[in-house]
């Protein structure tokens, strides 16, 4: 039924079948084939051994969505062509503020046109049907887990190959900056640097300039030796493909110096080109992994394989980031608890930016201040297993509030405890500094440091 919600929207019916523009297979066969290898090669010992016995075929199939947009299929019907073009491209430039925040692909659109996009699924669904992939993978492995026989096993294993060769090809499109913006065949639009328009750039650059220049000896070194797992998915899904869209521009001058091709001989064009390959690998090694060690669990559950805490994506609830008292009430709640309860982290990790950082501050022996940085994943693991174990209770007891425009620094003074009614073990002052997009309060940053001799908290701070 959500289907027809999109279709009933004026214009975005057409959009479905016919409004989609043809793009340029991407990366070609050769350069999906790269990151296919290169990813299995990077994948840690603990994936399942038929998994990495399937490189040949992982390889394969990492070309095939192309494979099924020709010209042959597209003159008897446009059914598959246009209904499949945008899950290959995003463009970002067209994505407005918290759009993709979108529960999923049809809200995205509806929303799309709701901004006055005239044509929305031209701006493209590619993080949508990465994050689609993935968890269907995900719930592949735990059928493979909970199969009855083993008969039963070895056709969820041939479900599990060919899902995650498909996944794959999406990945790499995502590596691609041409996949992520209007430029994608050429400059679109003001030009002032005087930046290539032929309509042939695209298949210069990731097909002919790639088949013919970078092989796997190029790309293998580049990618990152550690797997990860990916999470919150949503948020790094959508951070990869900015990371890939801030590249076009370099992408653009590169070929001004000296145009992708065949006869090209740059070795920053070789190195810009390895290192997109690179990142691709990268991020599709890590999405099958995250998918397998995460399959453990419940969805939307967290838990820690090895020494890590698995974080689900949830979106926020709309109470915890309308208003800066709910934005500070979910900061204390979600990480609030007693022993044996798992901590809402799912709910915490949904408050920030994907890049918050958080700075810890104390004193060493010698009195010197002493800071440690965190990201959010460091905080989690290196938190959840006492608060589980002990119990942690965090509360507001005083708050200043400094607003300017959408921008705020809240300065809230907080208590510890294990038990709600226990003895306070700590005292001290969180500095959160938020922001307002339009659509909700995000958290940036945020810095503390404790109560001790010498470092009370302000009187006026605390609450009367």
């Amino acid at each position: 039924m959500r289907v027809l919600r999109v279709l009933a929207v004026p214009g975005a019916a057409l959009c479905l079948v016919a409004a989609t523009p043809s793009r340029t297979a991407a990366w070609g066969e050769a350069g999906h084939r790269l990151v296919a290898r290169a990813a299995v090669g990077a994948l840690p010992p603990g994936m399942p051994g038929f998994f990495t016995a399937a490189a040949a075929q992982l390889e394969y199939l990492n070309p095939e969505p192309d494979r099924w947009r020709s010209r042959l299929e597209r003159d008897a019907d446009p059914a598959l062509d246009g209904g499949t073009a945008p899950e290959h491209f995003i463009d970002l430039e067209l994505v407005p503020p918290g759009a993709l925040e979108a529960r999923d692909k049809f809200e995205f659109v509806l929303q799309l046109e709701r901004r006055g996009v005239r044509r929305p699924l031209e701006v493209g669904v590619l993080p949508y049907h990465v994050l689609e992939l993935v968890q269907r993978l995900r719930e592949e492995w735990r059928l493979w887990r909970a199969a009855p026989d083993a008969a039963t096993r070895r056709h969820v294993e041939q479900r599990i190959v060919n899902d995650a060769g498909i996944l794959g090809h999406y990945v790499a499109d995502g590596a691609n900056p041409h996949h992520t913006t209007i430029h994608y065949n050429g400059w679109s639009g003001p030009n002032p640097a005087g930046y290539a328009t032929d309509r042939q750039m695209h298949a210069r650059f990731e097909s002919i300039y790639v088949g013919a220049h970078l092989g796997l000896d190029d790309v293998t070194p580049l990618v990152r030796r550690e797997a990860r797992v990916v999470a919150p998915l949503r948020l790094e899904v959508i951070r990869y493909l900015r990371e890939s869209n801030a590249r076009v521009e370099k992408l653009y001058q590169l070929d001004q110096a000296e145009p992708f091709g065949l006869d090209t001989r740059g070795e920053a064009h070789r190195a810009f080109t390895a290192s997109r390959l690179a990142a691709g690998a990268a991020m599709l090694r890590d999405l099958w992994w995250t998918a397998w060690v995460t399959s453990e669990l419940p969805a939307g559950d967290s838990t820690r394989p090895g020494d890590r805490v698995v974080v689900e994506h949830r979106p926020p609830r709309p109470d915890d980031v309308a208003t800066l008292d709910g934005l500070v009430r979910a900061f204390y709640e979600a990480v609030s608890g007693p022993a044996g309860q798992p901590r809402e982290w799912w709910r915490d990790r949904a408050l920030y930016l994907p890049d918050v950082r958080f700075v810890a501050m104390d004193v060493d022996s010698a009195g010197r201040p002493v800071a440690r940085v965190l990201d959010h994943q460091a905080f989690v693991d290196g938190s959840d297993r006492a608060f589980r174990r002990d119990g942690f209770f965090e509360t507001e007891i005083g708050r200043e509030v400094a607003r300017f425009g959408n921008t705020a620094t809240i300065r809230s003074a907080y208590e510890t405890r294990r038990r709600p009614d226990g003895p306070v073990l700590g005292r001290g002052v969180n500095s959160i500094h938020a922001f307002w997009d339009g659509a909700r309060w995000w958290i940036a940053s945020v810095v503390w440091d404790e109560e001790r001799p010498g470092n009370p908290i302000p009187p006026a701070l605390l609450r009367p």
